[in-house]
């Protein structure tokens, strides 16, 4: 009774179901697999960027170079990108206003 001659007695329509099987989990394996190496780069990224953040850069200036940067932003640097962007534009339409009132948007 080994599970060569288990697959060797079955019917073809087992055999056809159990290589389907077969093939789904290796799939599922090589889609999980991805999904791991992608998640540690985004991990990486985020540490990156956290620690450009957290240096003390002027945060137009490091927007400035978020912004000339070839890379695609992902994650954390796209939402400062979209949040500096739409502070920097409310700033420039109230110059006139408390600056207190830009945080309270």
């Amino acid at each position: 009774m080994s599970i060569l001659g288990l697959i060797g007695d079955a019917s073809l329509l087992v055999q056809g179901v159990m290589l389907l099987l077969l093939m789904a989990s290796i799939v599922s394996w090589m889609i999980i697999f991805h999904k791991a190496g992608q998640m540690k780069r985004a991990r990486q990224e985020i540490d990156v960027f956290e620690a450009r953040f957290w240096s003390g850069v002027n945060l137009s200036e490091f927007y400035s170079q978020l912004t000339h940067d070839e890379k695609p932003r992902v994650g954390m640097a796209s939402l400062f990108e979209a949040g500096f962007r739409e502070f920097a534009r409310l700033r420039r339409q109230d110059a006139q206003h408390d600056p207190a009132m830009l945080l309270e948007g």
